[in-house]
């Protein structure tokens, strides 16, 4: 038998309506970080995971044995940082390439935080591929999801 349309939704086992699933509340910052950036050489896609992944070619993010982002680099930054702000359950991951890429991702901290944006929302990943600057933006876990 098929429920009435306006019908409400069955309930869970032990009383509770079923949550809805969670919408993907990214997809706005990927569609503008992605014409913002679009006709130069920062790739900006979706990952599986929801969130967003943007890619800097090493060339425009740091010189060859510096931590200090480069003046492309932050002009990326400075738009995430803007999606940071629109986005407060956001956070962001930094994959630096080289032997010094927890320097150089501590940097992109350093730099994100003198923008405003909170420590704790950018952390440090493994080291990326020679090729450049991996940084995702992704939703954390809200309190209930984490129970």
């Amino acid at each position: 038998m098929t429920p009435a349309p306006n019908a409400p939704a069955p309930s869970a086992p032990g009383g509770t309506q079923p949550r809805p699933a969670r919408p993907d509340a990214l997809v706005g910052e990927q569609r503008w970080l992605a014409a913002w950036f679009a006709g130069t050489p920062v790739r900006v896609d979706a990952d599986a995971g929801g969130g967003v992944r943007v890619q800097v070619p090493l060339r425009y993010a740091f010189d060859d044995a510096t931590s200090e982002p480069r003046p492309p680099l932050r002009a990326v930054l400075d738009r995430l940082g803007q999606s940071l702000q629109r986005q407060p359950s956001a956070r962001l991951s930094v994959d630096a390439p080289g032997p010094n890429a927890h320097g150089r991702a501590l940097a992109v901290r350093l730099y994100l935080q003198s923008r405003g944006v909170a420590a704790y929302r950018v952390v440090a990943g493994s080291a990326a591929p020679a090729a450049g600057v991996s940084l995702r933006l992704g939703l954390a876990p809200s309190a209930i999801e984490r129970l």
